[in-house]
């Protein structure tokens, strides 16, 4: 290849490259947990185009009448993204490892579905060890920057590079750097958030290709010590992984069972629930929470749009309430003119609890809890509700099971597909079969 004969001598580069081109098996409860994973991808992304602000995103553009891979990428992790109900890997950076599978997807049509598995492994763990390592959002800019060196790195090695093409990738992926997390907070999160992923995927393929047309890495670009991502990104913090690369982020995976919100506010919702009464009587309602969900979702005031709807944490608990469930159909306009939720939402209060956030950053627990006291009025002592881990945690795996059956045949609707794609007989098709018989045209 040329233009690759330079000496790339970044150490994270090498180790990463190492893992994937190193032949694994991993254990079956990892890839029962991986099969789980796809086929709740692909409930989500067929659930997703049911929604036309999210269809008409999808490619092809401009006058082509095909989709191409980079297109294919963009496409696949827009429709698993879209509802943010896809898994979740909350660590020092947030995390949805599905969306790997918007590359995976766009290259591996004629793979099988059991070698899909363990290229979802692979990516999974590259990101969520990437994101227990670093933290992106403590410095503003946003958690697609992992996905996007992830599924890089998985498409150089799909695409049949070897040590010097996969490292050389990375180097351009590294270096490409992140968009600002602007799009997700406060009054400036907008639908942007939903499409991130997808960008992220595309750019990742895009760059991946041109490795592979023989376009030469960059020799530092961690370490150089006034413009490498190092320094520039990361204020000098030395970028060494904090666990080897193995399989365990799949095997902690969370997958969201029940609700399509963002993953900090799963466990109040959960409470909410567990309240019985009628919402008319409450007089006020504290949330205590952890300091992840306090600093994303926290909002008080108006609410602009789905995208706004779905990272409020006061606005999920007001619906399930109100409703007693939480879709995807209630962040839009006419489930948000009801003007119960505003007046609930005026009756929260949300303070961190710190022994959540340190239960939060434990590894040996990474909880998500949450406690809602509800008063009643004309009663001094509230009705106190806590969750510490929802249904889609791993210690909550096997009850969770059932509901994301359920939550399958829901997203597949009338494709009747929601059996096969759990069968161990799915693993030998191609997964072009397995997609066909669920999509007519992506």
């Amino acid at each position: 290849m040329r233009g690759l004969k330079r000496s790339l001598t970044e150490l994270l580069l090498e180790e990463i490259t190492h893992y994937l081109l190193t032949p694994k098996t991993f254990p079956n409860s990892t890839l029962k947990a991986a099969h789980w994973a796809f086929a709740d991808a692909l409930g989500c992304a067929n659930k997703s185009l049911k929604v036309p602000h999210c269809r008409r995103l999808l490619p092809p553009w401009f006058s082509e009448k095909e989709v191409n891979p980079i297109e294919g990428a963009f496409a696949w992790s827009l429709l698993i993204r879209w509802l943010d109900y896809n898994d979740t890997w909350l660590a020092k950076e947030y995390a949805h490892p599905s969306d790997n599978l918007g590359v995976l997807l766009a290259l591996t049509q004629e793979a099988t579905v059991a070698d899909l598995l363990q290229w979802m492994v692979e990516a999974y763990e590259i990101q969520g060890v990437l994101s227990l390592s670093w933290s992106c959002h403590a410095r503003g800019f946003d958690h697609t920057y992992f996905l996007k060196i992830s599924s890089g790195a998985l498409a150089s090695k799909l695409m049949g590079g070897g040590k010097r093409e996969i490292m050389a990738t990375l180097s351009h992926l590294f270096a490409d750097g992140a968009p600002l997390r602007v799009f997700r907070q406060g009054q400036n999160t907008t639908s942007r958030k939903s499409w991130a992923a997808a960008d992220a995927a595309s750019r990742a393929l895009f760059l991946a290709n041109l490795v592979s047309l023989g376009e030469p890495g960059i020799p530092l670009p961690l370490s150089d010590p006034k413009w490498g991502v190092q320094e520039r990104m990361f204020g000098g913090e030395g970028l060494k992984l904090v666990q080897p690369l193995g399989h365990a982020i799949m095997d902690q995976i969370l997958f969201k069972v029940r609700f399509p919100v963002e993953f900090h506010a799963q466990t109040a919702v959960e409470a909410a629930l567990k309240f019985d009464g009628d919402p008319e009587t409450i007089g006020r309602i504290i949330i205590y929470t952890h300091a992840a969900a306090k600093k994303i979702i926290d909002k008080n005031g108006p609410l602009t749009s789905p995208a706004d709807r779905d990272h409020c944490l006061q606005y999920a608990v007001a619906i399930a309430l109100l409703f007693g469930d939480l879709k995807a159909v209630d962040y839009e306009e006419e489930r948000a003119q009801d003007p119960r939720i505003d007046l609930l939402r005026k009756k929260m209060t949300l303070i961190e609890d710190p022994h959540y956030t340190a239960l939060y950053h434990d590894p040996r627990h990474r909880s998500i809890a949450s406690r809602l006291e509800i008063y009643v009025k004309g009663e001094d002592q509230p009705m106190v509700f806590e969750v510490l881990n929802p249904l889609g945690h791993p210690s909550r795996r096997e009850e969770a099971f059932p509901f994301l059956k359920k939550k399958l045949e829901e997203n597949l609707g009338d494709t009747g597909f929601a059996e096969q794609l759990l069968s161990p007989t799915l693993l030998s098709l191609k997964v072009k079969d397995v997609i066909s018989k669920i999509y007519k045209k992506i």
